[in-house]
């Protein structure tokens, strides 16, 4: 089944990746996480050249089913066309991944339901950059 909510064209330079929810229709477990439209790997330098090399390419997004070892079981036992894929947010960049899909996690209440296959919440974060600051301060 194809990504419900995903633009047609995605551009390396507007899109970074998107935090999803994978939805068994069957049972009603679900999944959130995140994944990246691109891989970015150095490479070592060119013949007599000093700098390393970027090298970009598209990630398997189009094909992924999420990383829990439980919905991956799932995946086997039901088959690919019993699950819906959806898209929840569209992110610009690595933090704003991160800091969506832990906002996706904590306002579905994942670590507390049963009907999730999510386990922990693993982040790491910093200080936004600074396009983001504004849009992200939370003011109390």
């Amino acid at each position: 089944m194809d990504w419900i909510g995903l633009p047609e064209n995605i551009n390396e330079e507007e899109h970074f990746a998107f935090v999803y929810r994978i939805t068994n229709i069957d049972t009603g477990m679900k999944y959130i996480g995140k994944k990246q439209f691109f891989s970015y790997t150095k490479r070592p330098p060119l013949k007599n050249k000093k700098r390393k090399r970027s090298v970009v390419k598209p990630s398997d997004y189009l094909e992924y089913y999420g990383s829990s070892e439980d919905l991956k079981k799932d995946l086997i036992k039901y088959g690919k066309d019993k699950f819906k894929r959806e898209v929840l947010e569209l992110c610009s960049c690595k933090w704003e991944a991160a800091w969506q899909e832990m906002m996706w996690q904590i306002k579905e209440n994942v670590l507390f339901r049963d009907d999730y296959h999510n386990g922990i919440i693993n982040i790491r974060l910093g200080r936004p950059p600074k396009h983001l600051k504004e849009k992200y301060r939370i003011t109390y």
